[in-house]
């Protein structure tokens, strides 16, 4: 989409539309076609994370300083050339952004499908412990939701810093 215009005019349409949706809109449908297993959970979590990470990488992609991509030119490199050590490189922080602002999209969403249909889960636990106004499961339930996004974001900039270790010195 970065790149090529045809691809871009064809997919934002697309994802322009699915990205302001909130995701259990279309939980129902989801559990119609996929079951109420995981298989409509992990649907409905990759339809939750797809809008961010492309917009992101579409945008690391036509952010690509041309300086860079003409030096790649001038040295002789064909289109893979490009794209492994030009393009790709180049887009990776905005592709790690789109991740982590994934993630936080993607908890929310799980612990939401996991009261809306659900026997099993930390959502759940949160539901079912309302019911009986255990308070202080509930509280547990959501230090457990934040202690594990802090801890998914940590490992993501982890893993960031060690695949781009270049960010930040332009």
């Amino acid at each position: 989409m970065g790149t090529n215009r045809i691809v871009e005019a064809i997919c934002d349409p697309i994802i322009e539309f699915i990205r302001p949706l909130p995701p259990l809109a279309y939980y129902m449908l989801l559990i119609l076609w996929f079951g109420i297993g995981d298989e409509s959970k992990v649907a409905l979590l990759y339809l939750a994370a797809l809008p961010y990470v492309l917009i992101n990488t579409r945008s690391g992609v036509k952010g690509v300083k041309i300086v860079h991509r003409q030096m790649a030119e001038a040295m002789g490199a064909n289109r893979w050339q490009m794209f492994a050590y030009v393009i790709f490189p180049s887009t990776l922080p905005m592709i790690f952004a789109g991740m982590r602002l994934a993630l936080g999209n993607t908890f929310g969403t799980l612990v939401a499908a996991e009261i809306v249909a659900a026997s099993s889960g930390i959502g759940w636990l949160i539901l079912d412990a309302s019911r009986y106004l255990q308070t202080a499961t509930m509280f547990m339930g959501i230090l457990i939701i934040g202690l594990l996004a802090v801890s998914a974001d940590f490992v993501l900039r982890r893993l960031e810093m060690w695949a781009v270790p270049w960010r930040g010195r332009d």
